[in-house]
């Protein structure tokens, strides 16, 4: 739900029904916003039907002192539908958090993999198109876990620093292998 658009509710049930729909709804993702809105409603209107009742009660020449709240069905099916969302959102999170541990570690063998190819000038020529292919999976792969974010990515660059620089020497090594065989050739 956009925040700019909340929907007004009527009563408590129309809010519990929303409630309950997100909470059972296992293939969408659950809207923060949404579910603060609702929980806001909900006890808007609940406070709204107490205030009532305790006023109503003393219109009808209730004592003040004796009065006393009576639970309300809804706000327990409402706590419970709540806490069937937190435990949704809860293993969203574990599931997120798995994806960049994986993520990280998929990263990490990325770096390993463009060290293992920079050895020498040489190979380095020989290993451009596999350094390609191993850039286009990195961006591919999505977010890891911010604490180790920055020394990741200070890693990744490093390494294809290495690499790069490793095939500029190889590049610069046959420049000058072609001159001096051109010069040699151009002698005899």
């Amino acid at each position: 739900m956009d925040s700019q658009e909340k929907r007004i509710y009527a009563s408590k049930e129309e809010v519990l029904e929303r409630l309950k729909e997100i909470a059972h709804n296992e293939d969408s993702e659950i809207d923060k916003a949404e579910i603060a809105h609702l929980k806001t409603a909900f006890y808007f209107l609940l406070n709204q039907e107490r205030d009532e009742a305790q006023k109503a009660y003393l219109e009808a020449g209730g004592d003040p002192a004796q009065y006393v709240m009576t639970p309300d069905e809804t706000e327990e099916v409402f706590k419970a539908e709540m806490n069937i969302v937190k435990e949704r959102r809860q293993q969203a999170f574990l599931k997120q958090e798995a994806e960049k541990q994986a993520n990280l570690k998929r990263k990490q063998e990325i770096i390993e993999r463009i060290k293992a190819l920079t050895t020498t000038p040489e190979e380095a020529g020989q290993a451009y198109q596999e350094v390609k292919k191993l850039q286009e999976e990195w961006k591919e792969i999505k977010a890891v876990p911010a604490e180790n974010a920055s020394e990741l990515w200070n890693n990744y660059k490093l390494s294809l620093e290495l690499f790069y620089d490793l095939l500029k020497m190889n590049f610069e090594a046959r420049e000058y292998d072609f001159k001096k065989k051109l010069e040699m050739k151009t002698a005899l």
